[in-house]
């Protein structure tokens, strides 16, 4: 027999009160990311459909923007309902991706951390599949379907400083300023050594940084863009200098003007090299133009293949871009055929040369832009015989001008 009065009514209320009940989000919950919280910084978000779905958080940034950043993990926070994050997609700057499956449930309020085994730079975009559940919220319009939002933080590279005494970081010149300043000039006494890299530290309130500027005594001008906030006590990252030792004229500071007015110190340290000035006289023209020297092989008589491994980490290539090679020839002439430059991420570039160098000269291989994060360079060459021997093969990595 049907039931159509009010007694049918009463026996299918607490059924779907009890159904609503168990979809209703009646407020959002603030989602915690780390007992660190500023160590994370938001990459971006999305709001999820209920189906599975794909969506990306892109990164519009240059290099210079990651030359101070790196990340060792990624956050993923559900907001407003559950996400079934099925899978990622990291893609870097030149192209390179890592694809992670994940297949867990993130409930609202909560986190799943990814971690990218390593410090990594330069992501230029997030691809993230998965699938949000189904749920309600209760509002002046009444009763609608509920869709979750993801939000992702990267956990920024937690590395450590060595101490003053233990790196040879010496105190190079001190600057007090106002906080309404746009700049801060330093000018080294030209009694100090040359260096080979400088930071800055900060005494006083809050500033932010937005550029560098390095000029040299031979006339020579380094940039380099930094946007990062210090508060006090704090330093940056240690920045190379190009080429090699290099004795510095002036240091110009890019500051972003406070409103408030308040006074503050900058203090300059410089990192000198263990050589004496002396030794820097007798290096080879190629370091004296400021390249850098990534490596060096010998080479036989027959058509051979030799790997020269450029063992730096990220740190030491993170204010260092190459515009060309320059691949140097000694003892005795070198043909060369061909190129292979490795990225850290595993990305190749092969270049065809066919060009024979005498010794005492070198050929220019251009990278086609500014290229950082060298892992190796794989040459394909042949040497002649002669009297001077087994060839051997330098090479040099030209700065790019900032």
């Amino acid at each position: 027999m049907t039931q159509n009065g009010p007694r049918a009514q009463r026996t299918y209320f607490p059924w779907f009160c009890a159904l609503l009940a168990s979809l209703l989000i009646i407020s959002p919950v603030t989602a915690q990311r780390s007992a660190e919280d500023d160590r994370w910084e938001l990459l971006g978000e999305q709001t999820v459909g209920f189906r599975v779905d794909t969506d990306s958080i892109v990164l519009r940034h240059n290099e210079e923007w990651y030359r101070n950043r790196a990340y060792r993990a990624l956050q993923f926070q559900a907001e407003r309902n559950d996400v079934h994050l099925i899978s990622l997609r990291i893609v870097y700057l030149n192209g390179y991706a890592e694809d992670v499956r994940v297949d867990r449930l993130i409930q609202r309020g909560s986190g799943l951390v990814v971690d990218l085994a390593g410090d990594r730079s330069y992501l230029q975009r997030i691809d993230m599949r998965y699938r949000g559940q189904v749920g309600l919220s209760l509002g002046p319009d009444g009763i609608r379907l509920q869709q979750a939002v993801v939000k992702v933080f990267g956990e920024r590279g937690r590395r450590r400083t060595p101490p003053i005494s233990e790196q040879r970081w010496q105190e190079v010149d001190t600057q007090r300023f106002d906080r309404t300043d746009a700049e801060v000039v330093f000018r080294p006494d030209r009694a100090n050594d040359r260096m080979e890299s400088i930071k800055l530290r900060l005494l006083g309130e809050t500033i932010e940084i937005r550029g560098i500027t390095i000029e040299f005594a031979n006339g020579e001008t380094q940039r380099v863009r930094i946007e990062q906030r210090m508060d006090d006590r704090t330093e940056t990252e240690a920045l190379d200098l190009d080429g090699r030792r290099r004795r510095i004229e002036r240091v110009v500071v890019a500051l972003e003007p406070r409103r408030r007015p308040g006074r503050a110190e900058l203090v300059l340290l410089g990192l000198s090299g263990q050589r004496s000035a002396d030794a820097d006289d007798r290096e080879d023209p190629y370091t004296r133009r400021g390249w850098t020297l990534l490596g060096e092989q010998t080479v036989g008589f027959a058509v051979d293949r030799d790997v020269i491994d450029v063992n730096q980490s990220e740190d030491w290539f993170r204010n260092r871009r190459f515009r060309a090679l320059h691949i140097v020839a000694e003892r005795n002439d070198v043909h060369l055929m061909g190129v292979r430059i490795v990225y850290l991420n595993g990305v190749g570039e092969d270049l065809r040369i066919e060009q024979r160098i005498a010794a005492g000269e070198s050929s220019e291989v251009d990278l086609r832009g500014a290229r950082s994060f060298i892992r190796r360079i794989e040459l394909t060459y042949r040497s002649r015989p002669g009297f001077g021997g087994r060839a051997l093969v330098k090479v040099f990595g030209e700065p790019s001008r900032r």
